[in-house]
């Protein structure tokens, strides 16, 4: 779109405030059709089997990176201008979730040759997992 090469392109946020700071001239000409919700950037995650002193040695060293030295906030700054890590729940993978199910319920629909009773019923299925999605 920047390069005019496109009228339409799908980014992240990420991306359009670097073309803000590296390009203002061209940012002017980019205009924001849609915002999704807020989707984590990069979650980290550990399975649910490791042992407790292992999750928490993991935890105290990932939410105490950053807050120490010039050398530890230099890092996380060219990690994608991060400050620090917090913590999060599951619930931090909700939008994510929420994308997958979209995209398949998406590809159910279009799907021209599924017989239209097996379709409602995909479709159906996809979109109770949704809601309860939703309720969380």
């Amino acid at each position: 779109v920047v390069n005019k090469q496109v009228d339409v392109a799908v980014t992240n946020s990420e991306t359009l405030d670097k073309i803000k700071d590296r390009m203002p001239e061209k940012f002017k000409d980019i205009r924001v059709v849609w915002t999704s919700p807020l989707i984590p950037l990069d979650p980290l995650v550990m399975r649910k089997d490791l042992p407790d002193a292992s999750k928490a040695k993991l935890k105290d060293f990932f939410y105490a990176y950053g807050k120490g030295s010039q050398q530890e906030k230099d890092v996380l700054m060219k990690i994608s201008k991060l400050s620090a890590f917090k913590p999060s729940t599951n619930a931090q993978l909700i939008p994510i979730r929420q994308l997958e199910l979209f995209k398949e319920r998406n590809k159910f629909e279009a799907d021209a040759n599924l017989p239209a009773a097996d379709k409602q019923a995909k479709v159906a299925e996809i979109d109770r997992k949704l809601a309860e999605l939703s309720k969380n």
